[in-house]
């Protein structure tokens, strides 16, 4: 799991980001991957915090 910062346009590049870290570090995915939206509404876009996890298999 990871935390994202930012505008949803940079989601992309931190998955990628993300998923290119867990595999370097000898991990293999292990299940369905998922977002969870942790700010506030009215927060502006740019400051929104979403979480980005990744089930993995410990190596």
């Amino acid at each position: 799991m990871t935390v994202y910062h930012g505008a949803m346009t940079g989601i992309g590049d931190a998955w990628m980001a993300f998923m290119d870290r867990v595999t370097a570090d000898g991990h293999e995915f292990a299940g369905a991957c998922r977002e969870v939206y942790l700010s506030e509404p009215g927060v502006p876009e740019e400051d929104w915090d979403t979480q980005l996890i990744q089930p993995i298999t410990p190596r």
